[in-house]
């Protein structure tokens, strides 16, 4: 069975000034048969050391626009159908780089076809043309560009973990205090590098665009310690179930449905009710007794404060360590927008070089 991370945590609003609000929140454990199996995981490799980007020829077009619709940014300004196509996707590829019309011509069974195919990305604006070239209307980081991104990505996730260190050690020994301290990997990830914090802090500062902005990109292969968090409800404003996931993990829908009695029952100590019970035990969330192990931080707790103080110390270490002239030429992105996108590699290089250091360990059920 695959298991999934996740807490109840108190929303920042989404961004509309420049005035930071504070947020309550509460972090929910897993039970202890997952903390026990957590001794189990083994990192994976660095991406820029042991994992090399394939050649051209060899990459699956489909796996790329997979990749695409999960790294962009705010919403698709394409017509995901026309996004999704292999046909389309293999001209994509191609043209990666800039290539000729008869270059892409020859993808198709017949000129005709192709030239309709170039002329609907085009004017779908998938694809730029210029005199003798089409190119992606965003960067894809394939091949050796792939290669040359991780390493850039590598080196400053070093720099990062060398700035950071003393910080996140401070914050592990309190977990431990607390009898967290299985909770390293969910509050490194989501309650630090993917926190509403920090995205606060970066928009504030004008790192990244605002979060209605679109950046779209494909980096082939991803990061093998990809992970993303999800909060629910998405309409609220005043508290959340904060979800640590990754692509191998476990569905998380029946979460999505029941956050209202675990939330509930998380504040209260209690034990949930039968049918939450249920969903929970299934998904490993709760103990034996019926009760949720659910640690709970709130506005007035220091632990809230440390942890809004110790992400915007994250934003700046990273901020720092990114080479960004060497990203821009890269890419063909602006230095906000290239933040935006390289922020989310080098958060997971540091989640990595933090599992091999032994400092967190990533649950198997992220795997």
């Amino acid at each position: 069975m695959t298991r999934t991370r996740a807490s109840t945590q108190r929303r920042v609003p989404r961004v509309r000034t420049k005035r930071r609000r504070c947020v309550r929140h509460a972090l929910a454990a897993l039970s202890v048969v997952f903390i026990l199996l957590l001794d189990t995981c083994a990192p994976a490799g660095s991406p820029g050391a042991n994992v090399r980007a394939p050649a051209r020829d060899s990459i699956d077009p489909r796996i790329i626009l997979r990749a695409r619709l999960s790294h962009g940014f705010g919403a698709s300004p394409f017509d995901d159908l026309l996004w999704t196509d292999s046909r389309h996707a293999a001209i994509l590829v191609v043209a990666a780089s800039g290539a000729p019309e008869d270059e892409l011509l020859a993808l198709a069974s017949r000129p005709d076809s192709g030239r309709a195919r170039l002329a609907r990305l085009v004017e779908r604006k998938l694809l730029v043309r210029d005199a003798t070239t089409f190119r992606p209307s965003f960067p894809i980081l394939a091949d050796e560009r792939a290669t040359a991104y991780y390493a850039l990505v590598e080196m400053a996730a070093h720099e990062v973990m060398t700035v950071f260190s003393p910080s996140l050690d401070s914050l592990l020994i309190e977990l431990h205090r607390r009898g967290w301290s299985d909770w390293g990997y969910h509050f490194l990830w989501s309650q630090l590098i993917d926190s509403q914090f920090a995205w606060v802090e970066m928009i504030e500062r004008g790192l990244v665009p605002p979060l209605s902005t679109v950046v779209a990109w494909v980096v082939y292969p991803e990061h093998p310690w990809k992970t993303g968090t999800n909060l629910v409800p998405e309409e609220s404003a005043d508290h959340f179930l904060a979800i640590s996931w990754t692509p191998g993990g476990s569905s998380l829908a029946r979460l999505y449905d029941d956050w209202r009695p675990i939330y509930t029952s998380a504040l209260a100590g209690a034990p949930a009710d039968s049918a939450t019970a249920t969903t929970l035990r299934a998904l490993e969330l709760i103990s034996e007794d019926g009760t949720l192990q659910i640690p709970v931080v709130r506005a007035d707790d220091p632990l809230h404060r440390f942890l809004r103080e110790l992400s915007g110390r994250m934003v700046s270490a990273m901020a720092d360590a990114l080479p960004h002239a060497q990203l821009r030429a890269l890419t063909g992105l602006e230095s906000h927008l290239v933040f935006a996108v390289a922020y989310h590699d080098l958060g997971w290089e540091v989640l990595r070089l933090a599992a091999e250091s032994g400092r967190v360990r990533r649950p198997p059920g992220l795997e």
